[in-house]
Order: structure tokens, then sequence, then C-alpha cells
């Protein structure tokens, strides 16, 4: 987490930075793609159905203060199609992948294994505001609404094989910012960051609510 605050600090000092707005005279179709590094964050809202030796691995776990599953960093794509208005704004379709490793199952009265993974595709109608500057990179805001659908599988928790899958379609939202920079008339490249969030996921085997930070490169052609 103190690495994205980091992030986030460095971007928004840019964006301060970044200078007046102006009306931008293009306006045309796009299309983008974000590769991206992400951190995902999973608290669990129940546990349960995950036997172990005729024990739980919610046993201990799930009664205590937020219990949460700790993923590893992972990756995403993102790709969209839009149009960029003459007053700035973008609208646009987007398209998602992401996917992450679990590593535990933590709470403040204990701590289990879990070896599994979680993929996450998305769609999004998203809006998006562009801010120019002539003397250097500038800023843009967008959010989001549309749809989650989660994929979990749990290959093993402590140790023991397990072999559960689950899936849920979720309402999802999201909300961003970052900076662009103009490459030539047709490209923009820029850095941003996203939060990605969805809520009640239910896969038979536990019910999470689920947000993911993206820091993300993208490459927006005209």
């Amino acid at each position: 987490m103190t690495r994205i605050v980091c992030c986030l600090a460095v971007l928004s000092l840019i964006i301060a930075g970044a200078g007046s707005a102006r009306a931008d005279e293009k306006t045309s179709f796009y299309v983008s793609l974000s590769p991206a590094l992400t951190s995902p964050s999973a608290k669990l809202t129940s546990l349960d159905e995950i036997e172990i030796d005729a024990s739980n691995l919610g046993d201990g776990i799930s009664t205590g203060n937020e219990p949460k599953i700790k993923m590893k960093f992972g990756l995403g794509i993102n790709g969209e199609v839009g149009y960029k208005w003459r007053t700035n704004i973008r609208t646009g379709l987007e398209v998602g992948y992401r996917t992450s490793d679990m590593d535990q199952v933590k709470s403040s009265t204990g701590t289990g294994l879990i070896d599994g993974q979680l993929e996450t595709s998305t769609i999004f109608l998203n809006v998006a505001y562009d801010f120019d500057n002539s003397e250097g990179p500038a800023p843009y805001v967008f959010g989001g609404l549309g749809a989650a659908y989660h994929e979990v599988d749990i290959r093993s928790a402590n140790g023991v094989d397990v072999g559960k899958v689950g899936d849920d379609l979720t309402f999802a939202f999201q909300v961003g910012f970052g900076m662009y920079k103009p490459i030539n008339e047709f490209i923009d490249a820029g850095l941003g960051y996203r939060y990605v969030f969805s809520n009640d996921q239910r896969f038979g085997l536990l019910t999470t609510e689920y947000g993911i930070h993206q820091l993300e490169l993208t490459l927006r052609l005209f």
C-alpha cells in the first residue's frame, strides 16, 4: 500500500503542475491499449466450505476483525474504443482483464496459507476529461460504470489440495487519473492510475468485496 501511495503522490504533483486547461480542437474516434501492474485487495465478508482434514480454513480467521485475502502483484490489460469530443470530453467502451495469485487469508485472530488464482474480466462505459498543456504532459481524469466477471481457482490451503473453483458476475465501477503527452497528431502516450471496485462476489466457498489498484501505461491512437 505504501508503494501505491507513493505513486499517487508523484502523479498528483505532476497533475498539480500541468497548467490550466484550454479548448482542444481535435475530435476523433480513437482506440487505446493499456498494459498494467495491479495490486488487488479482497475483503472477506464470509469464509466457509474450505474443508481441510475435517477442519475449516476459516476457523480462527473469519471470526477476527476484517478478514482479508492477501494477494500478490498481478498483471492486467485494458482496451477501449471511444470518441473524443471538441469539449475535451472522451466517452468510450472498455474491456479489461486482470489476474493475480492468492497468498494468505488473514485476520486479527489468525493466518492461513492459500494457493489460488483470481481472474477478473471487466466491461465499462467510461467518461473522461483531457486537460491540455502546451508546455508538457497534461492531466486527465475519468470514471466508468459496468460489470466484472470473476473466476477463482483455489488449488490448495495450508498445503492440502482443495481444488475448488467458482465464478460470479457483479456490478463494478472505476475511477482514475493520470497524465498524457501527444507524441504526434495521431498518437498520445500516458501514465495513469485507476481503482476498480466490485462488491458482493459470491463464490460458494467465500464472499468478498474486491478492489484493484492499477498503475498503467496507455497508448491512444486517433
